[in-house]
Formats: structure tokens, sequence, C-alpha cells
């Protein structure tokens, strides 16, 4: 119980709690907005602008699996939204 009484007094713990909650509020807001087809694909396209970002903000390296991952998704976002 020591060890769930530590965690809880963690200032980081809350903080990404709470990060979390309001990235959910933010994704049904933004869903009530759109239609579903188009919420998912800017949350694939999402995971393409994370491992950018990493790149270029914290010198992440981009294996030859991860590019190959980044260019899948990012044709299979162009091609269903060309689609619909």
């Amino acid at each position: 119980m020591a060890h769930w009484r530590h965690m809880a007094g963690r200032p980081w713990l809350w903080l990404g709690l709470s990060a979390y909650a309001l990235h959910l509020l933010s994704w049904i807001a933004f869903l009530s907005l759109v239609d579903l087809s188009r919420g998912m694909l800017l949350a694939s396209i999402n995971m393409v602008a994370i491992m950018v970002a990493g790149r270029l903000l914290f010198r992440e390296r981009l294996t030859p699996l991860r590019v190959t991952g980044i260019l899948l998704v990012s044709a299979g976002v162009a091609i269903v939204g060309a689609g619909g």
C-alpha cells in the first residue's frame, strides 16, 4: 500500500492523467464535429506526425522499418482520403 501512496503523491502522475483526460474529451468533441471516417484518418496520420516530430525535436532515429511504416500509413490515408 505504501507504494500506491507514494505513486499518488507524484505530480507527474496527475499531470499525465490530466493530459489523458483532456485528450479524451478533446477527441470526443472533435468526433462530434466531423464524420468518423475523417476523424479516424486524422488519427492515423497523427502517428506519422508524432514520428516526424520526434525526429525533428528529439533527434530520434528513424529506422528503415519506421520509415516503411510512415510510408505505408501515409499511403493508406491518401488512398482512403481520395476515395471518399
